[in-house]
């Protein structure tokens, strides 16, 4: 009996392992293997204004696969030697999706460079060879879902000309035991029927780029002649920074008190970014009362206390995020002069603010949004906010009411002084 049991569970554990092993599509689109599962990549391309860490955007893409259809006798492949051979269109339930999602999570943290950044999940496709009745090379076509309500949600644009379809061929030869996989192209293209897949564009002119699947580089391929490189076929989440700095000025201010703000943001909500401090208390963070670079997330207050020269900063914010408010309340004893500029432009014109008195935005103010600028242009429109409280040196207190008095006669007297010699001359005229 253990025997037995024993026996089950490695033939169970041989195919798991079977299960889990697939061959990854190199990077240049294609992959010789005997394997019959192959792993495809999806891209997201993460961009910062300061090439800094953030976290990912959470969506999830689905996929399915069909044959494709080829035209007959015309379809052909051509490899580096020279070798041609055509392509037959693909054999229903001859290959099939077993994962056929490709799901990203705001869990996960990536430095996302000033120029792009690109993540990764996979889908994969597993090939069933008794589908198949003889050797040859099969065209299947996977189509990405249409997911425009998703990437709306999740703070995503998508450049023009994107491509939802890729192309998978499968080589299947005649092996020792039968019928064997030996290796598997995918690339993009308009057309399946009249395109080769040797690296070179068609006669007319169709897209033709070998690739891992769908992201953002394309046939990278060095050995192939007269290639058309396709780039721009990954979506785009692009992040952007915000800093918020207390400025204590004046020669009776308090430089050392800590004046309470709240900071609110609107947009992707509950999409995580990174609050980073020095030595400030933070009170309004996902990890409580903190002092570094925490967690936050987009639509809830964030509270902290700022002294002189100190500093918030919010880093990886998604697109077309909201600064909705940045406050600050007079939480000391003292009467001060508030102004806060944003970018070197007053945006709150200075005024008396009592103690409690609070000083806020007049105007929410969008970070910045993506659909003004190209693919590869990094811009914002609100980059530093800073808060500044004056108190200026005032006189001692009752140095009016003591001096006043005798200032006012000292100045009687020297008018009578002025008086009494304009009049003089005229007196010595009438003797």
């Amino acid at each position: 009996m253990k025997k037995l049991v024993s026996l089950i569970l490695a033939i169970m554990m041989i195919a798991a392992v079977g299960a889990a092993w697939a061959a990854n599509m190199g990077a240049n689109g294609r992959v010789e293997s005997t394997d019959t599962t192959i792993n495809l990549k999806k891209g997201i391309v993460l961009y910062n204004t300061e090439g800094s860490n953030i976290y990912y955007p959470t969506i999830t893409y689905n996929y399915s696969i069909a044959p494709a259809t080829v035209t007959s006798g015309t379809t052909s492949v051509t490899d580096d030697a020279g070798n041609t051979a055509m392509v037959l269109n693909g054999v229903a339930d001859g290959v099939t999706l077993t994962d056929s999602q490709a799901v990203f999570a705001n869990t996960s943290i990536s430095e996302a460079a000033t120029t792009g950044t690109e993540v990764y999940d996979t889908i994969t496709a597993s090939v069933d060879l008794t589908k198949f009745s003889r050797a040859g090379i099969y065209r299947y076509v996977i189509t990405e879902a249409d997911n425009t309500a998703a990437m709306t949600t999740a703070g995503l644009t998508r450049p023009t000309g994107y491509v939802s379809t890729r192309y998978l061929d499968v080589y299947i030869k005649n092996g020792t035991n039968g019928l064997e996989v030996y290796g598997y192209v995918c690339f993009i293209a308009t057309s399946a029927s009249t395109e080769t897949i040797d690296g070179k564009t068609s006669t007319n002119n169709q897209i033709n780029a070998k690739t891992e699947g769908f992201v953002e580089t394309k046939d990278t391929d060095a050995s192939t002649s007269g290639t058309t490189n396709v780039t721009g076929n990954a979506d785009k989440y692009y992040t952007y920074n915000v800093s918020v700095t207390k400025v204590t000025t004046g020669g009776l201010a308090d430089k050392t008190w800590d004046f309470n703000f709240q900071i609110n943001t609107s947009g992707v909500t509950s999409q995580p970014f990174s609050v980073t401090t020095t030595g400030i208390n933070l009170s309004g963070t996902t990890d409580g009362a903190v002092t570094g670079s925490k967690k936050h997330v987009v639509g809830t207050a964030l509270t902290v206390e700022l002294e002189d020269t100190k500093q918030v900063k919010l880093f990886g914010l998604p697109a077309n995020t909201i600064i909705t408010q940045v406050q600050e309340t007079n939480d000391s004893v003292d009467t001060y002069k508030v102004k806060i500029d944003l970018d070197s432009n007053n945006v709150v014109a200075e005024a008396s603010k009592a103690p409690n008195a609070t000083t806020d935005i007049s105007t929410a103010q969008v970070v910045t949004n993506y659909s003004a600028y190209s693919d590869q242009t990094i811009t914002q429109s609100a980059t530093a906010y800073t808060v500044t409280n004056t108190l200026l040196v005032v006189s001692p207190t009752g140095y009016v009411t003591r001096f006043a008095p005798y200032a006012l006669i000292l100045i009687g007297g020297i008018a009578l002084l002025i008086i009494a010699k304009k009049r003089k001359p005229a007196k010595d005229e009438e003797e």
